[in-house]
C-alpha cells in the first residue's frame, strides 16, 4: 500500500489494489490518524414514518455526535438524541428514559468528497430500539427497531474548514422503523476535537 497524490493539491489518497480510496485530511494536507476524535452537534431532527396506515412523526430537539476516524474514510461512533417527543400519533409517548435521551450506534463510510453513509452497527444494521409505551388512546405500544442506513451530505467536504456541516438526505437513505420506511431530516456541524481545519479527500 502506498500514498499518491489524489484529486486535490493539498491532500494525499491511499491507493489499494490500484483503486483510489477515500480519507480525511487536516488543513495542512496530512491524513488524520486512526482514532482521531470528531465531535458534533445538531439542532431539531424530525423522523417520519408510518405504522400500518397511521402517520408517525417524532422530533428531537438536540443531537450530540461522538465519532472516531478509522482508516480509508471509515469511522464509527454514537448519536445521542435528546428531548425526543412523538408529534403523531398524538396520544403516544416514548418511555421515560427515551424522553431524556436515545443512544444510536453506527458505522460510517465516506462515499465521496461531499457525502457519507451512516449504517446501524447492531445486528441487521440496527441503530437502536424505539420504545413506545402505554398512554391513553395509543394503539401502537411496542418496541420498534430502527435500522438501515442514512446518507449525509457534506456541502463543504472538499474545503478545509473547522466546522463541517452534515445534512440528512432522504434520497439515497434506507432507514426503517420496524418494517416501515423511515426518513430523517435535519442538519448539524462536526469538528475535530483538536480544533484543526479538515476536509474529505477523494482520489481520482
Amino acid at each position: 500500500m502506498r500514498a499518491e497524490r489524489g484529486g486535490y493539491d493539498s491532500c494525499f489518497c491511499w491507493v489499494v489494489h490500484g483503486k483510489h480510496q477515500l480519507g480525511v485530511c487536516n488543513g495542512a494536507g496530512t491524513e488524520l490518524p486512526s482514532k482521531t476524535l470528531v465531535l458534533g452537534l445538531a439542532g431539531l431532527i424530525l423522523f417520519a414514518s408510518t405504522i400500518g396506515a397511521t402517520e408517525v412523526k417524532i422530533h428531537c430537539l438536540d443531537v450530540h455526535f461522538h465519532g472516531l476516524l478509522l482508516a480509508l474514510g471509515h469511522f464509527h461512533g454514537t448519536l445521542l438524541f435528546l428531548w425526543c417527543r412523538p408529534l403523531k400519533p398524538a396520544n403516544c409517548k416514548l418511555s421515560a428514559a427515551q424522553e431524556k435521551d436515545i443512544n444510536a450506534s453506527f458505522f460510517g463510510q465516506l462515499t465521496g468528497g461531499k457525502a457519507a453513509t451512516l449504517t446501524g452497527s447492531g445486528p441487521g444494521e440496527e441503530f437502536g430500539i424505539l420504545e413506545i409505551v402505554e398512554n391513553s388512546g395509543c394503539a401502537f405500544i411496542n418496541n420498534y427497531k430502527v435500522k438501515g442506513s442514512q446518507l449525509i451530505e457534506i456541502p463543504k467536504g472538499e474545503e478545509s474548514v473547522v466546522f463541517q456541516e452534515g445534512v440528512a438526505k432522504k434520497s439515497g437513505s434506507h432507514l426503517f422503523l420496524g418494517v416501515e420506511p423511515l426518513s430523517a431530516s435535519g442538519s448539524g456541524n462536526a469538528m475535530l476535537a483538536s480544533g484543526e481545519t479538515w476536509l474529505d479527500m477523494f482520489g481520482v
